[in-house]
């Protein structure tokens, strides 16, 4: 019986029109999330200077760490809004 689960893979088309857009607000989405370059780096498991690279617009990272990043950065926000809702 199939799934409706979406897999990595059907996330593909998400990450490639993400592509065109939102690379210059992931910094922003990282700082609102409270998260620094070398926090981020550790919880998608690459190095801070691809991160730095990334956000600069001088590297590129391929669609599935793209798409970690943006899981760990929604993932942190949340994290940051439970901690502020306990007051």
């Amino acid at each position: 019986m199939p799934s409706n689960t979406p897999t990595e893979d059907s996330h593909a088309p998400i990450a490639a029109y993400a592509m065109q857009w939102a690379i210059p607000d992931f910094k922003s989405a990282r700082t609102r999330a409270r998260l620094t370059q070398a926090e981020l780096a550790k919880r998608v498991g690459i190095t801070q200077s691809q991160i730095s690279r990334f956000e600069a617009g001088k590297a590129h990272i391929e669609q599935d760490v793209i798409l970690r990043i943006i899981r760990q950065i929604i993932q942190a926000q949340e994290e940051a809004d439970a901690l502020r809702a306990k007051g």
